[in-house]
């Protein structure tokens, strides 16, 4: 018998979590974090954990539409994670929302206003819609992202930006909506952040029918 939403409610209200210790595995451009600590099982008992976690903080992102002519654009770079996961050559490059990572006092929407004009010469024309915040990895990464859309003219948008002093090497690209989603899932492997965002843009802004069919 499938479990409801409100099944779980008692679960997660009547779990415990004690962190009992945390301590640096590794630093460097990231930091590795060893934590220590115990919970609550399913069956009544309990469970000491010990785990390495990658200390990743908190990063923005956002999907750039054009609700006027429903255009979307993404970024694309080489990320370091794909060249680690074997994708060599082509394969290394992924196509992505515009993101960065939130620095100490930032404000979230000052960041993504920031870093749309770094990566893709963008400025937003309407208040930011979100965010909606999830954890993309959360067995094995600390990192919390916070994913908005924004709204722009992206009737000149697209071309190669990003700060070379920060190893950036951008290509910002727009793709009418309806391609943008094969455009994504064409890369050996999509972007959980793009796949999330495009999603998230179809829900909030439901395509008609004759745009879908086309």
């Amino acid at each position: 018998m499938p479990t409801s939403s409100t099944d779980l409610m008692p679960a997660r209200a009547d779990g415990t979590v004690v962190l009992e210790g945390r301590e640096d595995a590794y630093r460097g451009f990231f930091r590795i974090g060893r934590l220590r600590f115990r919970h609550s099982t399913y069956a009544g008992g309990e469970m000491a954990v010990t785990r390495e976690v990658f200390e990743r903080g908190q990063s923005v992102a956002v999907i750039i539409y054009d609700p006027d002519r429903d255009l979307v654009l993404l970024v694309e770079q080489v990320r370091a994670g794909a060249v680690a996961a074997g994708l060599d050559g082509w394969k290394a490059w992924m196509l992505e929302p515009v993101a960065g990572m939130v620095e100490t006092g930032d404000v979230l929407e000052d960041r993504v206003v920031l870093e749309a004009q770094e990566e893709a010469g963008v400025a937003f024309h309407s208040p930011l819609l979100g965010p909606v915040s999830s954890m993309p990895s959360p067995g094995g990464s600390s990192e919390i992202v916070h994913l908005y859309i924004g709204l722009a003219d992206l009737s000149s948008a697209g071309g190669d930006h990003g700060l070379a002093s920060e190893g950036e090497d951008v290509r910002a690209i727009v793709l009418p909506r309806a391609a943008a989603w094969d455009a994504a899932l064409s890369y050996p492997a999509a972007s959980t952040m793009t796949l999330l965002g495009l999603a998230w843009l179809d829900r909030k802004f439901p395509r008609r029918a004759s745009r879908i069919n086309s």
